[in-house]
């Protein structure tokens, strides 16, 4: 595994999102290009689902969600409370690369 702690920031996530802490994940590695790839589910608080991928590289990861999880929260303002908080857990300054398409975002953190 990669030495960024992940778990933080899937915690990160889930209280960002105002979702249960508890989340299902499944991990797998990728030998060829040495990443790591996490599947995470989390639950909302009414019990919604939300899938998304984290890509956990040696000094940075992808967070990959599907757009139509932001149609009732502004990603911008998601964006930067998840910055924000991040920074505070990690106690470093972090820099975001954030692409989107037709049907995701793909947030590259950067450590």
């Amino acid at each position: 595994m990669g030495t960024i702690d992940y778990m933080k920031v899937v915690d990160i996530i889930s209280k960002t999102f105002g979702a249960k802490r508890e989340v299902q994940l499944d991990a797998s590695h990728d030998r060829s290009n040495k990443t790591d790839k996490f599947d995470i589910v989390m639950t909302t608080q009414d019990g919604g689902k939300i899938p998304y991928k984290i890509y956990l590289f040696r000094h940075e990861l992808d967070i990959i969600f599907d757009k139509q999880y932001f149609e009732s929260k502004s990603f911008k303002k998601w964006v930067s409370l998840f910055e924000y908080e991040l920074e505070q857990a990690m106690f470093i300054n972090i820099k975001l690369n954030i692409t989107e398409d037709a049907a995701k975002y793909t947030i590259k953190v950067i450590f």
